[in-house]
């Protein structure tokens, strides 16, 4: 048949796509997909074959085609709006959208490399569309492809996503907050009983666990409000005990998969990136160590300051979690200097844990407003209430002090002591910088 000869590396003529289209539309959903996605498979592999042939690709053939064509038949068809083309049509029913995944998990089994899962996730949700339910249908169908995968233990669509997570993390953070939002809902929220099935994915897939616990401190970057006060208005988003329990398990069985270096500076993007003046420079502010970071430090404080003093249990749980969380940044500082190389390497990228002064300028800002709302409010009668601020102080020193000792601080010790300043100071913190100087 004319449409298995079809191939999308070949120089199409518009009397060439014309053809491909027609026939697409004759297939029907949901073979139109599965055709169309076959295809763009036996494109990628033939583009990149090895990762050293992938890290070359400047940029891919017939992208543009490519784009319209998945958006016509593959997430059209699952919008509930019916998109007439040259008196064609489909509306999807629930069965056929449920076909969708199928089809989609189905063409990632047999694919082992995630350079190649990478790619065939980023032509298929690497760009936004101009049409608003069209890019609601590509958000909702990647969240639970993502949220499937975990639950089928689908490695090679995990080990892309990971390396598709680490680009949406510091450039197009919607797509990666989208996911994290549904993971949290899946297995977090709604089913409590699937929590292990998260605890497990580290050990199937710790890329993708390393570039997700991001994307969850982005979720949650429990920044106080900029007047101080912690009323209801500005009350920052808290991660729930449930995920933090979760985050801190991760962090302590594998602490190494937060010293790999970057990837996807190597990468080539499926469709044209973004120019340089329009990237978002985010990668220093939201790296996951400094996210991981302000979760052990502010969030006992921020939940005593939510919570009625009562509430001794949940403030007890959020100790212990913040504290085996620690632990896990601690030992992830501590190895950074012998970090394992990724799948593709980087030799120009420093490793992700690299802490700038920017970053402990904003926790120790926002670690100086908690402390004033714990001291000043009803909180303030909870009798434990002294002895967390002071932990919280303490494991900013321990932090600093790790990444001084691992030589991962981009400032000189003088320039943090000033940084401190305002904070109370504790034993801790004064011994550290003695035995610094000395």
């Amino acid at each position: 048949m004319e449409g298995d000869k079809f191939t999308l590396t070949a120089q199409l003529n518009a009397a060439t796509i014309q053809r491909f289209e027609k026939l697409l539309y004759s297939d029907g959903f949901p073979r139109c997909a599965i055709r169309l996605m076959s295809k763009l498979k036996d494109y990628v592999q033939d583009q990149a074959s090895t990762v050293q042939q992938f890290v070359k690709i400047q940029q891919f053939k017939n992208n543009q085609t490519i784009e319209s064509l998945i958006e016509k038949f593959i997430f059209q068809p699952c919008c509930k709006k019916k998109f007439v083309n040259v008196n064609h049509w489909f509306e999807t029913t629930a069965m056929q959208q449920l076909q969708l995944f199928e089809i989609l998990l189905t063409q990632f089994n047999d694919i082992q490399s995630s350079h190649i899962s990478y790619c065939i996730l980023d032509a298929l949700f690497g760009i936004s569309s101009s049409c608003n339910e069209v890019e609601e249908v590509k958000m909702s169908v990647l969240s639970r492809m993502v949220s499937m995968c975990i639950a089928l233990n689908c490695v090679p669509v995990l080990n892309g996503a990971a390396l598709w997570l680490e680009k949406c993390n510091t450039s197009d953070r919607q797509a990666s907050l989208n996911i994290a939002e549904m993971l949290l809902a899946d297995y977090c929220l709604l089913v409590p009983d699937l929590q292990q099935t998260l605890l497990d994915l580290c050990n199937c897939s710790p890329t993708f666990v390393a570039q997700l616990i991001t994307a969850f401190t982005l979720l949650f970057d429990i920044k106080p409000g900029n007047s101080g006060s912690l009323d209801n208005n500005n009350y920052p988003r808290l991660p729930p005990i449930s995920l933090m329990r979760i985050v801190a398990e991760w962090t302590v069985s594998n602490p190494h998969s937060f010293t790999v270096a970057k990837t996807t500076e190597n990468l080539p993007h499926f469709y044209s990136s973004k120019t340089e003046n329009d990237k978002m420079d985010c990668s220093e502010i939201h790296s996951t160590i400094y996210g991981l970071a302000r979760w052990s430090t502010l969030v006992p404080l921020l939940y005593i300051c939510r919570n009625e003093p009562a509430n001794v249990k949940t403030i007890e749980e959020v100790h212990i979690s913040c504290s085996k969380l620690q632990c896990g940044i601690l030992q992830a500082l501590s190895e950074c200097s012998n970090h394992k190389e990724a799948e593709i390497p980087n030799k120009n990228s420093p490793p992700t844990l690299t802490i700038s002064l920017n970053m402990m300028q904003e926790i120790a800002v926002d670690l100086q407003k908690c402390i004033q709302q714990v001291t000043t409010s009803s909180s303030s009668q909870n009798p434990d209430t002294d002895k967390l601020v002071e932990w919280s102080l303490n494991r900013l020193t321990q932090f600093v002090q790790v990444a001084f000792s691992a030589n991962q601080l981009k400032f000189s010790l003088e320039e943090i002591n000033n940084t401190m300043e305002a904070l109370p100071k504790t034993r801790l913190w004064g011994t550290f910088i003695r035995l610094a100087k000395s």
